[in-house]
């Protein structure tokens, strides 16, 4: 089993190298075999094509931003603010971080092609899971008097993710970080501030 996942790994990093370098669709399923050093036959018994390679890739890579999230949450689990504080500090930064969903992220804007629907497929999961977690800490914040009555849990799930996403495209594109990062910190601070009586 252990082989398996060892020819899937290396298949899903070659990928995710040429993709990353030379986009979707000018990446091959022979440019993937062949940077892995398998088969093109192997790449097809792993993965039903190149979609599915970047599929996994992009799964990863949420997963991965979703473990290391839930981190944070259990280390703050009855602390709202400090956990909210750290959560989406640690957020953008993993968000940033991503090799695939950053360099893929802007397809969903077009959302056209298989690449935007694998994309905005694997945003959907995230975006369900943090969600819960918003409309979770929502109601914490509320039940220890902290949210005033007046913020509502969906609602404010909702509002999260909405700035969040739209702050992701900055940081994207941004030709100064730190100056994104510090405000970004700021903001933060503003905005949490603000939800408490």
């Amino acid at each position: 089993m252990k082989d398996i996942e060892k020819v899937r790994q290396s298949i899903k990093t070659a990928a995710a190298e040429l993709f990353e370098h030379f986009g979707y669709d000018k990446t091959t399923l022979e440019d993937i075999a062949f940077k892995a050093h398998k088969a093109k036959t192997s790449v097809y018994y792993h993965f039903g094509g190149k979609i599915d390679v970047l599929n996994a890739n992009l799964e990863d890579e949420f997963n991965n931003v979703m473990t290391q999230l839930q981190d944070i949450r259990d280390t703050y689990r009855t602390e709202v603010l400090p956990q909210l504080s750290a959560y989406l500090k640690a957020r953008m930064d993993l968000i940033c971080q991503t090799r695939l969903y950053r360099h893929f992220a802007f397809d969903t804007l077009m959302g056209r092609g298989e690449v935007a629907r694998v994309v905005k497929a694997q945003r959907h999961r995230f975006d369900q899971w943090e969600s819960e977690y918003f409309n979770g800490v929502c109601r914490l914040a509320l039940d220890k008097g902290i949210f005033s009555s007046a913020v509502r849990p969906s609602t404010f799930g909702d509002m999260m993710i909405m700035l969040l996403k739209g702050l992701e495209f900055q940081f994207f594109n941004t030709d100064n970080p730190e100056a994104s990062r510090a405000t970004y910190d700021e903001v933060l601070e503003r905005l949490l501030s603000g939800f408490c009586k």
